[in-house]
């Protein structure tokens, strides 16, 4: 394989992810959706925003915890990126609350579904 026919694959699965990300949001907001009709232990999650920062905290009912840190910064990258972010800022959170066990999938993905709605209301703000 050349170069230039490596680069033309990379090229066309680097597009595969972008539209795969592109529908995982869109599954996410369906799933937070459900989720939410659902979802006994009304476990939600909050963005604490302050100027370009943003905190997002699982609260159910007086407990409340630091799951990620954003900034503005983070979401003008791609959205690859941005998922890596939000991946690396839960696990800094997960150490420095010294909490040895990662978040259930659940929980996951309302941080997820919350990151969609930062991100979304950031591109049209800015």
């Amino acid at each position: 394989m050349t170069l230039q026919e490596a680069e033309i694959k990379l090229s066309d699965l680097n597009a595969k992810i972008n539209k795969l990300l592109e529908e995982r949001e869109t599954i996410l907001k369906e799933w937070n959706i459900a989720f939410n009709t659902e979802n006994q232990d009304n476990i939600i999650c909050v963005d604490e925003n302050i100027g370009s920062s943003h905190k997002l905290y699982l609260i159910n009912g007086k407990s409340k915890m630091l799951i990620c840190h954003l900034g503005d910064y983070d979401m003008k990258g791609s959205l690859d990126d941005y998922y890596k972010r939000i991946d690396t800022s839960m696990h800094i959170q997960n150490i420095a609350g010294g909490r040895d066990y990662e978040i259930p999938d659940y929980q996951k993905n309302l941080v997820y579904a919350k990151a969609i709605e930062i991100r979304k209301d950031f591109e049209v703000e800015g």
